[in-house]
């Protein structure tokens, strides 16, 4: 059951009580985004020379307000005295009428506490019993096996959300919005009370129809914690603790744990949210598709990518998963050990034309869906040409890069910031190509908006990271145009903001492991290589060996070259400082891994020139002749490169 349960027990029981609750016009339809060209150019050549595809522009496509109070004789009581501080979580405690209260009170104790009902019906073995009682114009209480499951409440007196809570002491609760597929409101929800409010529909100020009181049970706890995710994640995570003590067979309890975590960068907690919720639900292709994210974010990415074709094979998938899993099926054949960027692009085009006509849907969840593939899809597209084998990538790169600003939700500083990250990521791609400063300094500016105004700690620590991820590309882009003093300003940053993300205690994330000794090694190159200083290197050397020879996913073994290469260089600062032990054990350790990436096809054994020669000079050093001949003579065998 989801959100879409909560609506039906609203509707339901207004069309039961003749009371409609949809009218009014459709909301405005938003604008048609980008169509990329489904023709792309020519392939010129061979596959290094194609041409990368380039976007084509698209086209351009009251009520009175009671403060009547509520007369004391209503009788209707939230247990708001038990509610004590804001630092301190409400109790769960379903609400009450006249002293009945659903799931707890008897058939008995309804006629004792309002005698004999004026009208009853049955359906479906449930008696609904309707009676006059002041100062409402209806009670109606739903009777099922024995006991009271719901008290539907027909005000007389119109009053809105703000001033009805304030009334029955619910102000201490975070309701939870209820909409319409076209996300019009339809009510309120008080979780840990178990109430509802039902709108009047037609209103430009919301005011309550009905009170509905009904059993506590996960599905609010859970919509609360979906739609607020991201702003208040750990009041999140605690509503799905409690939904799990509620029914702990609630699929959708640990599809949202699962996102949320994604979120975070907690992936293996993900993964293991994600698998309880498909075994829950095996049919949910919108589980599944969060499993491969979630399996892909350890690294995984051929299982990823697998479990998203198995999604995509399915014969009646919604076109609105279709497109998210086109574009993730995409992005994790970029990450994938392969590296094929020529076939991510296809799938991220798919993604862009199966998402572009469903921004016209009438449902709200449908459109923010696909115009969220469709910008996610901008950004891939952009990197997938910044990395890949293109023609003219400074040129399209941009070109994409722009279209996917256009797609920005202009009331997101997250969309914003998650823009100027991926542009960064992509002028990396680009290499000297592509000015990274702009979006360096405007990732810097909206995401310590971000940190600075998050008042949950886990929704700080997400800003923190995408800010973080952010300013490692940053660094590695003006390294590459060899521009090493903002480079290093902004891998010290980097740090600054990553390492209060990251456990380094925590063994659970080899992905995160790997990138922050990554972001050490940069930052040690720096003062090695371009300051010359090997003793203000180790340091960061030091912090850089364990993270890098964590060993690499199986599916992330591509970046065993580079594995290995990081290890050689660093021990060259560590024979410099006089560390010999240290130097020779890690460039041994290097020398294992390109060999491994030389086998497998991915690194040249041109590369293994240097090892080789830096080996043979450490054990010529350490007289160790024998050892020191025997690599002298296979480097001798290969084009000898700069040692370094």
């Amino acid at each position: 059951m989801r959100r879409e349960a909560l609506i039906a027990s609203i509707v339901g029981l207004n069309l039961l009580f003749a009371v409609p609750l949809v009218a009014g016009a459709d909301p405005p339809l938003v604008e048609s985004p980008l169509l990329p060209a489904p023709d792309s150019p020519p392939v010129n050549g061979e596959a290094a020379d194609q041409r990368a595809p380039e976007p084509v522009e698209p086209a351009r496509a009251e009520a009175e307000k009671s403060e009547t109070p509520l007369p004391e004789s209503a009788e209707i009581e939230t247990s708001a005295a038990r509610i004590t501080t804001a630092d301190e979580d409400p109790p769960v405690e379903p609400a009450s009428f006249k002293g009945l209260r659903p799931g707890v009170s008897s058939a008995l104790d309804l006629q004792a506490a309002l005698g004999a009902p004026t009208e009853v019906r049955e359906e479906g073995g449930v008696a609904e019993h309707a009676y006059e009682v002041e100062p409402f114009d209806r009670v109606t209480v739903s009777v099922d096996d024995g006991k009271v499951a719901t008290i539907v409440i027909s005000m007389r007196q119109r009053f809105t959300s703000d001033a009805l809570a304030k009334e029955l002491g619910l102000e201490g609760i975070r309701a939870v919005d209820i909409t319409d597929a076209k996300g019009k409101p339809l009510g309120l929800a008080y979780p840990e009370r178990g109430v509802l409010f039902s709108f009047v529909p037609s209103q430009s100020e919301q005011q309550v129809a009905q009170v509905i009181l009904d059993r506590v049970d996960p599905q609010s706890f859970v919509l609360r914690a979906e739609t607020n995710q991201r702003k208040v994640t750990t009041a999140s995570l605690k509503d799905l603790e409690v939904a799990e003590t509620l029914d702990a067979g609630f699929a959708r309890i640990y599809w949202v744990r699962a996102r949320i975590m994604i979120s975070i960068g907690d992936a293996e907690s993900a993964v293991r949210a994600a698998r309880r919720a498909v075994q829950l639900e095996p049919g949910s292709a919108e589980y599944r598709l969060t499993r491969a994210e979630a399996l892909a974010a350890v690294g995984d990415y051929l299982g990823a990518a697998a479990e998203t074709k198995d999604v995509l094979s399915q014969r009646d998938l919604a076109n609105e998963l279709k497109a998210q899993a086109l574009l993730q099926l995409g992005d994790q054949i970029a990450a994938g050990p392969a590296r094929d960027y020529r076939q991510a692009v296809d799938h991220h085009l798919q993604a862009i034309r199966t998402a572009k006509p469903l921004v016209d849907d009438e449902r709200e969840a449908i459109r923010q869906s696909a115009r969220q593939t469709l910008f996610e899809a901008h950004l891939a597209v952009a990197n997938d040409i910044a990395w890949g084998p293109w023609l003219r990538k400074s040129e399209v790169v941009p070109m994409w890069l722009k279209r996917a600003t256009t797609l920005v939700d202009e009331s997101s500083d997250e969309d914003a910031l998650q823009l100027c990250r991926q542009s960064l990521a992509a002028c990396v791609g680009v290499s000297e190509q592509m000015d990274p400063a702009p979006f360096a300094e405007k990732a810097v500016e909206l995401g310590e908006k971000l940190i600075a105004s998050a008042e949950d700690p886990l929704a700080r620590r997400r800003q923190q990271r995408e800010l973080g991820m952010a300013l490692y590309d940053a660094l590695q882009a003006h390294h590459a145009r060899r521009e090493f003093e903002p480079a290093l300003k902004l891998g010290l940053a980097a740090v600054e903001h990553l390492e209060q993300t990251h456990d380094p205690a925590a063994h659970n994330s080899p992905g995160q492991a790997y990138l922050m000794g990554r972001l050490y090694f940069r930052i040690g190159s720096i003062y090695a290589i371009h300051h010359q200083d090997h003793g203000q290197a180790i340091p960061w050397f030091e912090k850089a060996v364990p993270l890098i020879e964590q060993p690499l996913a199986v599916s992330a073994l591509g970046d065993a070259g580079r594995q290995g290469e990081s290890l050689v260089s660093m021990g060259v600062s560590f024979w410099e400082t006089h560390h010999q032990e240290e130097a020779l054990r890690i460039t041994t350790e290097g020398l294992r891994l390109m060999e491994q990436a030389v086998n497998r096809g991915i690194l040249a054994d041109t590369a293994l020139a240097v090892p080789y020669g830096n080996l043979s000079s450490m054990h010529q050093t350490l007289g160790n002749l024998q050892k020191a001949h025997d690599y002298r003579q296979m480097a001798s065998r290969l084009d000898r490169p700069e040692r370094r």
